[in-house]
């Protein structure tokens, strides 16, 4: 269940990750939504998906860790985690899978409710949720 401050919590998260540098396993796409959710919520979901115990330092390692245990699907780290939505009835604090560049990359959805936040190396990319693939509710 998500703290009663959760719309601040979000803003406030985004915020911080915004000028955190990239660093693949501590401050990426993957990253990012997870220590959102957390966040907002009383409990690290990473934990209850045995996700933290895989770690990576590079894009390479990183896709190593989806395809050994994940079924190469950054989708399959949520979906262990938080029931899968329609992405028609997303809304904020969300998280989301969207396209950019023909890349797939993860975020959450921010508190105006029509962009995702994704973590990237220029900063926190804001994509609009038009153009989500796949989406979990957060709670």
């Amino acid at each position: 269940m998500r703290k009663q401050e959760w719309p601040i919590i979000l803003d406030e998260k985004i915020e911080e990750f915004k000028d955190a540098p990239f660093v693949w396993g501590v401050s990426d796409c993957l990253q990012f939504p997870g220590r959102v959710a957390e966040a907002m919520l009383n409990y690290n979901p990473y934990e209850k998906a045995q996700a933290n115990l895989y770690q990576y330092d590079s894009e390479e390692s990183a896709l190593k860790m989806l395809s050994d245990h994940f079924s190469g699907k950054m989708g399959n780290v949520f979906g262990r985690i938080f029931k899968e939505i329609n992405p028609k009835f997303s809304g904020r604090g969300d998280i989301a899978i969207v396209e950019v560049k023909g890349v797939e990359i993860c975020g959450v959805i921010d508190s105006s409710g029509r962009n995702v936040a994704c973590k990237s190396i220029d900063g926190i990319l804001f994509v609009p949720v038009s153009k989500i693939k796949e989406a979990w509710r957060v709670e």
